[in-house]
């Protein structure tokens, strides 16, 4: 029973639940050939990599550490469980091994031939997932979150309990965790995992099956042929914003994968993939068939591996179906002539060839960079195009930008009788705006494009009092600005 997959270089590693790990080669993706079989007395379940090692759980043997001997992989040594080893999640070096529903256990992974045990978690674990320095998990009946930041000094950061019994899902995204039970989806704020707080409840349709999140976008699914996106930005209003129609899932999905531009649903016998570039409007653009129940995606390049429940791994090369590319590029909207500014391309790829870039600037200059940087030399509104492409596939995105001409102060002096702060410079414009000290100053006068009187008497010279310096900021209504730092 192939039940997880991970992949490096040429080489991938199936997790089969009876016999063990098997290695194969998969340099030739469409006839991959196995190399060697990790024998295991129990079925298995999980595996990472640390360092040149293998982590693999077993139902029945605790935690094993695998080590490399030619292309076999022995036991270098493991940590016994007492109980069903399922996930298992790493930090620097140490593993947090979920047991048997019961806890996690903290292992400390330094001396590799002798690991240790060095503490567990009190938590009936059903699914973990660490995020950043948080292991977030789902209990038989809370959401708890500790903070790892020491691993063998773990701090219970807050908890709450689950509505529901028994998750079979859990994602966390940038302060958003979400949990799935039975026929429910419920979604926490966890941006303050001292209190994390229930915010929304979702009822999809279609029980017992996984959720994805992709950037705070969830996807659940209402019926074995459609996936409902719902917005999580403000996790406390919940909407649904999509549904994708005519899927052939046939079954709920047991899996899904982000990865890229793609989110590939391993459902029954086959894996669907979504272009997710805009989350909002996913696009159903390819359907794989898979020879039994597909339980894992793992992609890599132009090709995906799936594990599938008995036939182990399949291996489909999409550089043809799914080799597109997708830029967000970044730039400023305003700049100053001779000011060297940053052009990013933000692109990503699904294809095993590299991106090409051309970019074109708007005064007849170009670059073929990733992320290169121009400077203007006369002011005006500049047009900038960018064009990604990939050996199928190419993109164009455009923008302007504004190149100003630059404001200037050249001196600032006191004045009495009233007191007041006489500014001059250059392009100084009409609606110009003076804030002191991060506070705008509307007692202004603008005399000309090269003179302004900030007044104010009494009032001014409590706001900039003599023997202390300030920070004075001039801003342009069409956004040009300079920040001096002044005393008197």
């Amino acid at each position: 029973f192939g039940s997880k997959v991970q992949f490096g270089g040429a080489k991938g590693f199936l997790v089969d639940t009876w016999a063990g790990l098997r290695l194969f080669d998969f340099s030739n993706p469409t006839s991959p050939t196995q190399l060697s079989l990790y024998g295991s007395s129990g079925p298995s379940y999980d595996l990472k990599k640390y360092g040149d090692y293998v982590l693999l759980s077993n139902w029945t043997d605790g935690l094993k550490i695998l080590k490399k001997q030619g292309n076999d992989y022995v036991t270098l040594s493991k940590v016994s469980t007492n109980g069903w080893c399922f996930d298992v999640e790493v930090k620097d070096h140490y593993a947090f091994a979920e047991v048997d529903g019961q806890s996690v256990l903290i292992i400390d992974l330094q001396n590799i031939e002798s690991p240790q045990v060095i503490g567990q978690l009190p938590v009936s674990a059903y699914q973990i997932k660490l995020s950043g320095n948080h292991l977030n998990i789902a209990s038989y009946d809370a959401l708890v979150v500790y903070d790892v930041s020491q691993p063998e000094l773990p701090t219970l950061l807050g908890q709450i309990q689950l509505p529901s019994l028994y998750p079979n899902s859990l994602e966390v995204e940038e302060g958003v965790a979400v949990v799935a039970c039975a026929n429910k989806v419920f979604v926490y704020d966890v941006s303050n995992p001292a209190q994390p707080v229930l915010a929304s409840t979702l009822q999809p349709g279609l029980g017992y099956c996984a959720v994805g999140l992709v950037q705070k976008y969830l996807f659940a699914q209402p019926s074995i042929d459609s996936v409902d996106v719902y917005d999580l930005t403000n996790p406390y209003s919940a909407s649904k914003v999509g549904t994708v129609t005519n899927l052939n899932l046939g079954n709920p999905f047991w899996k899904a994968v982000h990865e890229g531009i793609y989110l590939y649903l391993a459902a029954g016998l086959g894996v669907t993939v979504l272009d997710v570039t805009d989350p909002k409007n996913p696009q159903d653009v390819a359907y794989a068939l898979t020879p039994d129940n597909s339980m894992d995606v793992l992609v890599n390049g132009g090709e995906i591996l799936v594990s599938c429940l008995m036939a182990g791994i399949v291996s489909y090369d999409t550089s043809h179906c799914l080799c597109t590319v997708d830029a967000q590029p970044q730039v400023a909207d305003i700049g100053f002539p001779g000011q060297d500014i940053s052009f990013a391309a933000n692109a990503s790829t699904m294809c095993s060839e590299g991106i090409a870039y051309s970019w074109e600037f708007g005064d007849e200059t170009t670059s073929s960079e990733m992320n290169p940087t121009h400077a203007y030399s006369q002011t005006g509104e500049y047009t900038w195009r960018l064009s990604v492409s990939v050996p199928q596939s190419s993109q164009e995105r455009s923008g302007t930008i504004r190149i100003l001409e630059d404001l200037q102060v050249q001196s600032i002096t006191k004045k009495g009788a009233p007191f007041r702060v006489l500014v001059t410079g250059t392009n100084f414009l009409q609606g110009i705006s003076v804030y002191i000290d991060g506070v705008q100053w509307t007692n202004i006068k603008l005399t000309s494009s090269t003179k302004l009187t900030i007044k104010g008497g009494s009032a001014l010279k409590a706001a900039i009092p003599k023997g202390t310096q300030h920070q004075l900021k001039f801003v342009n209504p069409d956004g040009g600005q300079v920040i001096q730092q002044w005393g008197w």
